[in-house]
Formats: C-alpha cells, sequence, structure tokens
C-alpha cells in the first residue's frame, strides 16, 4: 500500500461509476516501481474495475527536439508492451496531456497520475483538476524521500537536511510489489498511437529537428537496467579497475600509452584502492589541502578524473578546482593565486597585419593579453606565419610589455617559421583524447614532442613551460574517433596526453563546435565546469575560451554566468576578442571589457609583470583600469 504522505488529492470532487480508473502517466514513464501505478491499479481492484493508462504526446514541451522525443518514445514502447503483460491497456494521443487526461476521464471512477515538478507538469495538473469531475490524486512517483516528509521549511544547508532524509530513508526506500489488475483493459475500444514505428511516429510531430536521435542510446527500463549493469561490472571500480581497462586499449592507442606510462607508480600504489566516490569526498574535504590533491593527481588516469567528474555537482566542481592552483612559466607566470589573465586574439578576416595591429592595441589597453598575444590565422603558411610573429615581437619589444606570442596555425607551419628565424614564445596546436583524433589533427606525440625540443632550443620563451594546447569536448565525436567513449572521458584523456609536454596554457573552446554536442546553454556551462575542473587535476595550466556558436541555444548572459562560475573557480585566463566577436571564426565568445571586469568584480588582477606594466603605461591603478583604458591611440603616440 502506497504511503499516505506520498498522495494528494488535487480537487474535492467525488468517485462516480465509470467504466475504468484512469492512470494518466506522465512523468514516470516505466512499468515498475511505479508508485502512482501501483495506486491506480490497487483503486481498480477495489473497485472491481479495469485500470487504463494514459500518456499525451504534446509537440509543445519546452527545449524538446527529435533526440528527446526518439528516447522518450522508445520507452514509451517498451512500457506499453510491460504494461500489457499485466493486462493494462497504454493509450498514447497526440494531445495535450491535461486534456487527453479530462478528456478519457469523463467515463473513469477517478483519475491517478504521477508528480511533476516544471512549471509546465504543475500547469497541466491544475488544469486537469479543475476540469475533471471526478477525483484527481496525484502520488509522489520520482523521488525516495517526499521533499515536505523530509522537512517542512526550506533548509539553508546540506548539513541540516541530510540527517533529516536519514532518518526516514530506510522506510521511504521500501516500495510495494507489483501487483496485477483483477479485470483487464485490453479490450477497450479507443484510438492510441501506434508505437511500433517509432520514425512514423516522429515524422507526423512538428518538432525541432536540428538534433536527430542519438546513435548511441535507446530509451527504455531494459536499457537503463543494462546499462546500469554494465556500471556496477565495469565502472563502479577502484582506481585499479579503471587503469586496467582504458576506454581504449593501451596496444591500440598512443595517448592511452603517454597517460599510462606517465602515472607516478608510488602515489599510485597509494591510492589504487580508492573509489571514485571516495576521491569525491577527499577532493571537497576542507582537511584537504591543494598540494595533496596536486601530489595524488600524479597518480591519477583521466579515465578516474573524468569519472570523478561526473559524480561533482556544478558547486562541486568550481569548489574542487578553486582548491587547486597549477602555475606555469613562459616569459610570465600564469595562474598566481589572486590572478587572472587574458589571451589576446586579434583575429582578422584576411590576416591584414595593420588591422592585427590595432586589435592588439586596443586590447592591450584594456589590459588583455598578460597570458598571450596568438591570432588564429586565416593563411596558415610559413610566409604569413613569420609576418605575423615579427609584428608581434615588434609591438612587445617597442612597448617592453611582459607576455608571449604565438600564433595558432598547425604546428609544423610554426616549426618552420621558428627554424626559419621567425620569433615565438610558445607553439601552439589542437590535441585529441585518442590517436585517432591526434591523427585527424595531423599530429603525434613524437611531433609535439620535437615541438617542445624546437621551443626549448630556438623559440624565443624563456621556459620552460613552451606550449599552447587547445581541446574541447565533442571533438573526438565529429571526427568520428571516440571508440564508443564519451565526450567527457575523452576530453580528461586530451589533458593527460597534454600534460607529457609541460603546457604553459591549455583550453578548451567549450561551446565552438556548437548544439551537435552540447545542445544549450546549460550543457555549455556544465562541460566548462567540468573542463576547467578535468584539467586542474591533471596538473595543467588551464584556461577557457568560454564562447558558443550563432546557432546555440546560448547568448550573451548565459556566456557571462559560466566566465564568472569559471574565475570563481580560479581559472587562469580567459579569451579576449573585440566586442566578443570573432570576425574571422564566427562565433562569440569574452570581449576585451570582459577580463577587466572580472578582475574588478572579484578583486583580481592581472598576471603581475603586466600589471607594472599596465600601470607604468597609466592603463591601471590601485587595483582599477584609469580614465586612459580603452584609448588605444597610447601606443600611437610613442
Amino acid at each position: 500500500m502506497i504511503k499516505t504522505e506520498r498522495l494528494r488529492v488535487l480537487n474535492s470532487r467525488e468517485t462516480k461509476s465509470g467504466d475504468y480508473v484512469l492512470y494518466w502517466m506522465q512523468a514516470a514513464q516505466r512499468a515498475e516501481a511505479n508508485p502512482a501505478l501501483q495506486h491506480a491499479v490497487r483503486l481498480a481492484n477495489e473497485q472491481r474495475r479495469p485500470c487504463l493508462a494514459f500518456f499525451g504526446l504534446t509537440e509543445r514541451f519546452p527545449e524538446a527536439n527529435a533526440r528527446h522525443l526518439a528516447f522518450m518514445l522508445e520507452g514509451l514502447r517498451e512500457t506499453q508492451l510491460a504494461l500489457a503483460d499485466r493486462g493494462v491497456r497504454l493509450v498514447v494521443r497526440r494531445i495535450q496531456p491535461d486534456r487527453g487526461a479530462v478528456e478519457l476521464g469523463r467515463a473513469a471512477s477517478l483519475v491517478v497520475t504521477d508528480r511533476g515538478y516544471l512549471r509546465v507538469q504543475k500547469s497541466w495538473r491544475e488544469k486537469a483538476a479543475a476540469a475533471l469531475a471526478c477525483p484527481l490524486i496525484q502520488v509522489e512517483t520520482e523521488i525516495v524521500v517526499p521533499v515536505e516528509t523530509a522537512s517542512p521549511k526550506e533548509e539553508y544547508s546540506a548539513a541540516t537536511f541530510r540527517p533529516k532524509i536519514r532518518k526516514i530513508l530506510a522506510s521511504s526506500l521500501a516500495v510495494p510489489a507489483d501487483r496485477k489488475p483483477l479485470r483487464d483493459s485490453l479490450g477497450w475500444k479507443g484510438d492510441s498511437l501506434d508505437l511500433e514505428n517509432i520514425e512514423d511516429v516522429l515524422a507526423g510531430l512538428k518538432i525541432d529537428r536540428s538534433v536527430g536521435p542519438s546513435p548511441f542510446y535507446r530509451g527504455g527500463t531494459e536499457e537503463a537496467k543494462r546499462r546500469f549493469r554494465l556500471f556496477l561490472r565495469d565502472r563502479l571500480d577502484h582506481f585499479a579497475d579503471l587503469r586496467n581497462n582504458p576506454v581504449i586499449p593501451y596496444e591500440q592507442d598512443e595517448v592511452t600509452r603517454v597517460i599510462q606510462d606517465d602515472v607516478n607508480e608510488k602515489i599510485y600504489t597509494e591510492v589504487a584502492g580508492w573509489t571514485i566516490a571516495g576521491l569525491r569526498e577527499w577532493i571537497l574535504s576542507n582537511e584537504t589541502s591543494s598540494e595533496q590533491i596536486k601530489r595524488v593527481s600524479r597518480g591519477l588516469t583521466s579515465e578516474v578524473i573524468a569519472g570523478v567528474a561526473k559524480l561533482m555537482t556544478n558547486m562541486d566542481l568550481v569548489y574542487g578546482a578553486s582548491k587547486i592552483r597549477i602555475q606555469a612559466h613562459c616569459n610570465t607566470t600564469i595562474g598566481l593565486p589572486g590572478t587572472l589573465a587574458a589571451r589576446c586574439q586579434p583575429n582578422h578576416p584576411t590576416d591584414d597585419v595593420e588591422g592585427v595591429t590595432a586589435a592588439v592595441y586596443e586590447a592591450l589597453s584594456y589590459g588583455v593579453g598578460d597570458a598571450v598575444i596568438g591570432l588564429n590565422p586565416v593563411d596558415d603558411t610559413v610566409d604569413n606565419i613569420k609576418k605575423i610573429l615579427y609584428r608581434f615581437q615588434e609591438i612587445k619589444e617597442k612597448f617592453e610589455i611582459p607576455t608571449q606570442i604565438c600564433t595558432l596555425a598547425h604546428v609544423t607551419t610554426q616549426m618552420e617559421a621558428i627554424r626559419q628565424g621567425a620569433p615565438s614564445d610558445c607553439i601552439f596546436q589542437s590535441i585529441s583524447g585518442s590517436q585517432k583524433g591526434n591523427e585527424a589533427f595531423a599530429i603525434s606525440a613524437d611531433l609535439i614532442a620535437e615541438a617542445y625540443d624546437l621551443a626549448d632550443k630556438q623559440g624565443t620563451g624563456v621556459g620552460p613551460n613552451y606550449m599552447y594546447f587547445e581541446t574541447g569536448q565533442g571533438a573526438e565525436l565529429s571526427s568520428d574517433a571516440h571508440f564508443g567513449a564519451d565526450q567527457v572521458t575523452l576530453e580528461a584523456r586530451t589533458y593527460g596526453f597534454g600534460k607529457r609536454y609541460k603546457p604553459f596554457m591549455v583550453n578548451t573552446v567549450v561551446g565552438f563546435i556548437g548544439p551537435e554536442y552540447l545542445y544549450d546553454s546549460r550543457q555549455v556551462i556544465r562541460a566548462g565546469l567540468e573542463d576547467h575542473f578535468m584539467g586542474k587535476l591533471t596538473g595543467i595550466s588551464m584556461g577557457c575560451d568560454v564562447c558558443y556558436t550563432n546557432h546555440a541555444k546560448a547568448d550573451q548572459n548565459s556566456n557571462d554566468n559560466l566566465a564568472v562560475l569559471l574565475a570563481a573557480a580560479g581559472i587562469n585566463y580567459i579569451m579576449g576578442i573585440p566586442m566578443g566577436d570573432d570576425a574571422m571564426l564566427s562565433y562569440q565568445t569574452t570581449s576585451y571589457h570582459d577580463a577587466p571586469a572580472i578582475r574588478q568584480a572579484m578583486d583580481m588582477r592581472p598576471l603581475p609583470e603586466f600589471e607594472k606594466w599596465m600601470e607604468q603605461m597609466g592603463l591601471w591603478q590601485d587595483g582599477q583600469l584609469t580614465d586612459k583604458a580603452g584609448d588605444a591611440s597610447i601606443f600611437l603616440q610613442r
């Protein structure tokens, strides 16, 4: 019997002498462990009536697309068959759910439904309760301990809320056994969508098709059970289990070999018996210091680092990352506490040197460029890269700017330019979490090692950190180099690969690939926090290109949200681009104004050497920009 604290009558109607008890299934789309279904069957048996189930398929659910609906319909098809085995027909109609419930409720003695928490779900139940001529009983189905039962007031912290839950957790976990109705509803005559061919159902819906059905994931209880069994067998592991079973075998993948070979064996033996959940608790503990985390990180593989990131909330990711400070030095030191650096990204549609120079001057006038002055070139040729680098060096020397310069050409183009005498403090390259992904970038571990050696011997940076890497969740999926692994794990592996080369800078270009892999601003924000945390736990100097593409469900406000969260998490640097709108790459990112605004709002500063230079130039005083800031003409007067 369902406990009374899970039940709520939503209207004050009298039970009718109807043809059936209607179970309006909307949130709890399952045949097992479903208290609302169990309650409906019990009431039907008491009344000696059949139990009929109904689901309303709406095209207007907020932000739903073809991927969501295909996944849901796969689960509903399985649920429909499972209910039929118990003598309950599930009617699926293309109709606004509350209207469908009211229509079928006209012949019902009463209606039982599950509980929804979203505004639209609450609205459906309120409308149905008002329109039905019979009782509408809501059953809490989606959480173990009903919130109102746990605490009658708003709790101010988990520390006060958890003890209250623990007291009643055991009794709340008890679920009555599923029962069959005494009378079946399989012979009920009425129309319902045919779920045998989901493609046909989807084809008839007016929905967002920008994201199609997932090629990797299927809906349904049995598929969920299968994945859970695999998780228990393969993924709920100690570190040793994950190390012994990397997502791509050691023998087949160079990235795996780099990660595994670079593990500190002494530290690994100390933590090999830890669990992923235990690592999370240890990182978040007040007793665990930054130095302790950095030491243990040397004994972790990328699969372990991805695993702990997946267990963390967004707040966990912010707090955990804030405990880890990773510093690196090329010409200046990045990653010092209380600092926020910014890359000057003076991209130009034609690589016009004068246009690029104007963009650099404007960036410098706002205090942007202390991380690096680095251009994404349109023309990836040695002569063009040399031309850009010579101009950057001229600017740096003329104004005695303590910073780094580079271009974001292919690593081999930069290497040849350096061999021909071009000045470059850093060497850039995009990298991947699999050997196949790196091959798509036309690179290998040996090539990156060669680039590092060249930068050390012929580059203009002081070092010992010269490399600049860019990454981003979804890169391996877009190049079919994922081997069935998820994009979070592959991103962690990218950092594990890059760590070998002691990078000065690494940043995820978090929203650049677009909604194909990060659908909306919530996913972009989550990925940015995951990437930053994983990079720092790996032990690399981590930044983020806080960005989105023009066809993504994101905007400048969501971009600002992520930038502020990352600053709170202690990120080393972000980007600076004129007006936050890249005229060459056609995407939206952080502007020249954003890093200075965050610095002043959060009491942060540029890198120390650069801050002194800004003070000498009259651009910075007493921890904030002066009236001269933003006036690029000061560089034309010298």
